[in-house]
């Protein structure tokens, strides 16, 4: 496809596969810091992920921390110029405490779609899954972006007590409730990693496996890669690192670059953004 074409698609970050399990001593939520670049048509944007992107980078945030909980989000990391850290953090800034582990994700779609409308369906394409304690129970939300349907409460943990992005990992053939945080990490570890070499998505799932401990009185903590990951507000600001070689993007080749770099440009045309 040349550079003509291309600029008239949309540039998609996107990538990931997320795991939360209770466990003995709190619920853990573990993700992978790994995205991919590709170029995508508009008319294509619900086609499965190209396992071989335009290029790959590492140690994305892909978990958000609120007060008494903490979510993963997969799919696109960014909509137009923003990211969806940046949406999430809008989000997080005019909350009250009405806002729990069991409502964030019909209350984060009621926020976008009051103020960011135009990229609500975009929104809706996320996975989420949500995890906290309430009356010392602990509670996971998570929702099915083909559905939109969200299932939420301690009831809904089910009898297996985790979640999976997709039904295809072994993690249920190492995992136990009885097992600790710790314990339970390094198998959440294992399993992403294992998935993306079987399944050969190692260009858009893989990097830092991160996870995120919840105890009984929902203290959030680190216990697994827990060094700040790269969590921009705007597209701008990545490009402008990449730019200044703090960022490196590992690109499939030279052709690939060139035909990023063109797709940078032409959005930040689209949205007005100056350089």
């Amino acid at each position: 496809m040349s550079i003509s074409n291309l600029v008239k698609s949309q540039l998609i970050s996107h990538g990931s596969y997320s795991i939360t399990a209770v466990s003995k001593d709190g619920i853990i939520l573990g993700v992978d810091s790994r995205a991919g670049w590709n170029a995508k048509h508009t008319s294509d944007l619900t086609d499965t992920i190209n396992k071989n992107p335009l290029g790959y980078y590492d140690y994305v945030e892909k978990i958000f921390c609120f007060d008494n909980f903490a979510l993963s989000y997969i799919g696109y990391g960014s909509i137009g110029n923003h990211t969806i850290y940046y949406y999430l953090s809008k989000f997080k800034n005019q909350i009250d405490g009405s806002v729990n582990v069991d409502n964030v994700i019909f209350k984060f779609y009621d926020f976008i779609d009051q103020n960011y409308h135009p990229i609500i369906n975009d929104i809706l394409k996320l996975k989420f899954q949500v995890a906290g304690y309430i009356s010392g129970k602990p509670h996971v939300s998570f929702n099915n972006n083909a559905t939109h349907e969200v299932k939420y409460g301690h009831s809904e943990i089910g009898q297996d007590n985790f979640i999976c992005c997709d039904t295809l990992s072994d993690f249920d053939k190492s995992y136990s409730a009885n097992n600790s945080c710790e314990e339970n990490a390094n198998i959440i570890e294992k399993t992403i990693i294992d998935y993306a070499k079987k399944y050969g998505e190692t260009k858009v799932i893989g990097g830092a496996i991160r996870v995120l401990k919840i105890a009984p009185d929902n203290k959030i903590e680190w216990i697994k890669n827990g060094k700040k990951a790269i969590d921009y507000m705007t597209i701008k600001d990545f490009y402008v690192d990449f730019q200044m070689g703090k960022m490196k993007i590992n690109f499939k080749d030279e052709n690939s670059k060139e035909l990023w770099e063109s797709l940078m440009k032409e959005l930040f045309k689209k949205e007005g953004v100056k350089l």
